[in-house]
Order: C-alpha cells, then structure tokens, then sequence
C-alpha cells in the first residue's frame, strides 16, 4: 500500500528492502519506473538489487573462527528463504567445508530476525546441548541482542560461549564485557550504489 502511495505521488524512482520473494510483485512496480533492491534481492528474479557479499563475509569470519581450534559453532538465522539468510548460512557451510568438515546440522538455528527468536534459540540450543556452545554466530544484530538476554538471564553457568560473532555491527558492541567479532555493513555505501 505504501509503495502504491507513492506511486501515486509520481515519485522519480524506488529503493526498496524486499519483504517477500515474490518477484511478480516487484516486477510490476519496476515496469512503472526505475526500481533497485536494497539489501536484499528477490532469488531467481532479474531485477537490479545492491547486496553486500555477506557469503564472503560470513565465510572469512567463521573460517578464522575454525582456525583458532573452535571445533562447534551454533548458527542463529532468520527466514530460510530471504536472500540474506541465503547468503549468510552458505558463507557458514562453506568455511567449515574449506576445512575439511560438515558444520553439525542440529547446531544450525532458523526463525526470524526479532529479538526474541535470537532469545529462543539460544534456549533450545542449551536444552539440547545442557551447556552453551563453544561459539554462537548470529545473523543479525537483532538474533544477537536475543542470545545475550537470554545469557544475561541465565548466566548463574557462568560459561558462557567462548566465541562470538555476528553479522552486523554496533559500536556499543565494542564495551561488552566479552569480545564479540562482527561483520560490518558499509549502510553508506549500499545506499551510493543503490542510486548509482
């Protein structure tokens, strides 16, 4: 509805953050005018989008995990068919493919990117291991912020993960009381990009 407001107003251009991977549904808005995908593209759709690389990304960060002996790392990710979560869980598989291992299966978490998924799936990874994993990547800053309150409530264990890491990035990240390695996204450059 918003987009069709603003359609009606005979606005020049669009960047949008894609919702939805329904690419019929951007396909008719990019016929009216001039459209690009921000920050996520529309899988299997020809429409122009500016992404950052977040499988490299994620696969330099979790290879330089794997490198320093961290032999199990939980992975906390969002709705399984957003490009996002596309890119980000093929950078995790393939870093610890490049060193000659399969990430374990029951270890790799989806919901979505609230707070409160990030808090959930910390739980259930507890419950199912009955101790913290050896190191956490969470997909975004929101899945982040989920798995330290759940810590933060739960942490008469005292053990918490030894690693991590996250996709996204916020300075206050760099206060916390235990190191936290995050990818950050250069927002500025998404959005020259997005209207060049």
């Amino acid at each position: 509805k918003a987009v069709e407001q603003l359609l009606a107003r005979q606005v020049d251009g669009l960047m949008l953050v894609p919702c939805s991977n329904n690419a019929k549904l951007y396909a008719k808005w990019s016929k009216r005018l001039p459209l690009v995908l921000v920050d996520r593209r529309v899988i299997d759709s020809n429409l122009p989008f500016v992404v950052t690389d977040a499988e490299e990304q994620v696969f330099t960060l979790i290879k330089q995990t794997l490198a320093q002996g961290v032999n199990e790392i939980a992975y906390f990710g969002g709705q399984v068919a957003l490009s996002p979560s596309v890119d980000r869980l093929a950078g995790y598989q393939r870093a610890w493919q490049s060193t000659g291992q399969t990430p374990d299966a029951n270890l790799i978490f989806h919901r979505d990117y609230q707070q409160q998924s990030g808090y959930a799936m910390m739980a259930d990874c507890f419950k199912q291991l009955g101790r913290y994993p050896e190191a956490v990547f969470a997909a975004s800053i929101s899945l982040l912020e989920g798995a330290l309150a759940f810590i933060n409530e739960h942490d008469q264990f005292k053990v918490v993960p030894q690693y991590l890491l996250c996709f996204d990035d916020h300075r206050l990240l760099e206060y916390m009381p235990h190191p936290i390695n995050s990818i950050i996204q250069d927002s500025a450059q998404l959005a020259q990009q997005s209207l060049n």
